[in-house]
């Protein structure tokens, strides 16, 4: 009895701390960004062990994650909505934009065609992120390749379904350059505002400012 209690124990701690041993591979990976090459030296394993258990594992807090991206209503956005924003745009409803991840070219000829990113100059997974005023992530959609025009990924995604007659009629959607999606959201009753550079320009202006007249104070003039 003592023996097989031992041998039950070593499985269970064995298991315990193969999981842990899995989690914290997932969480270098996702905090530092380190290549899949680099993390199989470091961590001892060979061949593609690693990324069989990235793979595997990163499912897992993706399902636990994505309630936090919800679509929220009309009165959270006009309730969460920063004062600046309501001066100059009170139906803002969503800044829309595209970003794209590096990836390890594909293998495959076409999945390298339809992957590779002229912009980027490198093959790359890009996806449509949907932030609201207050600067919370309230869609993404899909992952697409790197080829796929912005336009594309928009129309594909179900974002125009989300802003519409039934949900939130006379909304604006903030876009930076190459997103001419005037029409699909006219068609839904919402309106395209292409001056989000102007937005971020600036507030970074503003923030340099800040920056420069701290950096201006010399220990003699205080």
């Amino acid at each position: 009895f003592t023996s097989n209690h031992l041998e039950t124990r070593d499985s269970s701690s064995l298991t315990n701390s193969s999981n842990d041993f899995r989690s914290l591979c997932d969480a270098i990976r996702l905090c530092l960004g380190l290549s899949m090459v680099f993390l199989t030296t470091l961590l001892g394993l060979g061949g593609g062990a690693h990324s069989k258990i990235f793979n595997t594992w990163i499912k897992f807090p993706a399902i636990q994650l994505k309630p936090l991206i919800f679509w929220p209503n009309r009165d959270l956005i006009r309730s969460t909505q920063p004062k600046q924003i309501i001066s100059k745009w009170p139906s803002l409803r969503c800044i829309l934009d595209c970003t794209e991840i590096f990836i390890v070219r594909p293998r495959h000829l076409l999945l390298q065609a339809l992957t590779w990113s002229d912009y980027k100059k490198h093959n790359t997974a890009k996806l449509l992120v949907g932030i609201a005023p207050n600067g919370m992530i309230t869609f993404l959609s899909k992952a697409c390749g790197g080829q796929s025009s912005d336009t594309h990924i928009v129309r594909k995604s179900g974002f125009l379904n989300l802003v519409g007659l039934r949900t939130y009629p006379g909304a604006w959607v903030m876009v930076d350059r190459g997103f001419p999606i005037q029409e699909d959201l006219m068609f839904r009753q919402a309106y395209l505002e292409i001056s989000s550079s102007q937005l971020w320009s600036s507030a970074n202006d503003q923030r340099k400012s800040t920056q420069n007249q701290e950096g201006c104070q010399c220990p003699h003039s205080r």
